[in-house]
């Protein structure tokens, strides 16, 4: 049985702090306003000026937001999995864990969408993302992380509400790390005005993102970023 879960929510912004703490949500169905234009995974490589579609907001004077641009990228999940049945219990073994960053470009706009060092700017917050999914992944490979390849329940629907419970639980420090980078990257190049800090920073994101990457390759037999069940 396949799921899929989108639950971490992060907002980005040029020209401003970031907002509150991000939302937890565990949605079934896929939002309206999402379905006009599908999440872009990372993998799908570096943003362009196509990827925002969303309509800068405006207030309740009818005037244009000052902020230059706005990105909205999401923490999300896949998984199969296996149930079985003993004594009137069910038992869930998930078979793989994928996890993975998306950018929602019907959410995010863009001002001056030819401004490379606002695009890179906004990269270099997607790059803080994935470099968070990255550590997850690593730390779900552990050995300590295998319970949560499994859960139970006094039905089907209680296993599987469980086992996202407990995945939850697991990003949670991972989301909020995120949030901190995020808002530490802001600080520290104004918003990507300060070009050397700006640069200075991008170096950093790349280098920590290769260093991740390699330490992935390392730990799995293939080059798929999902997660097996361990035996």
């Amino acid at each position: 049985m396949n799921y899929r879960r989108w639950l971490i929510t992060v907002f980005l912004a040029w020209g401003a702090t970031v907002p509150g703490p991000a939302q937890i949500t565990r949605t079934t169905n896929r939002p309206e306003k999402e379905s006009r234009a599908r999440p872009r995974r990372y993998q799908e490589g570096p943003l362009t000026a196509r990827d925002f579609r969303g309509k800068v907001p405006r207030d309740a004077d009818g005037k244009a937001n000052p902020l230059l641009a706005f990105t909205k990228t999401d923490f999300r999940y896949d998984w199969k999995s296996t149930f079985t049945r003993r004594n009137r219990k069910h038992y869930l073994v998930a078979t793989e864990i994928d996890l993975y960053s998306v950018m929602l470009p019907q959410h995010s706009w863009n001002c001056t969408p030819r401004d490379r060092q606002l695009l890179d700017h906004e990269q270099g917050h997607f790059d803080i993302t994935e470099a968070q999914i990255r550590k997850a992944i690593l730390q779900l490979k552990a050995p300590s992380s295998r319970r949560l390849f499994r859960s139970s329940g006094n039905s089907r629907t209680r296993a599987v509400q469980r086992f996202e419970e407990n995945l939850t639980r697991f990003l949670e420090p991972f989301v909020t790390a995120s949030r901190k980078h995020h808002q530490h990257y802001d600080k520290t190049t104004r918003h990507g005005r300060i070009r050397s800090a700006q640069e200075h920073e991008r170096k950093k994101q790349k280098l920590e993102l290769q260093r991740l990457a390699q330490q992935i390759r390392s730990r799995a037999p293939s080059s798929n970023r999902s997660l097996t069940s361990p035996e």
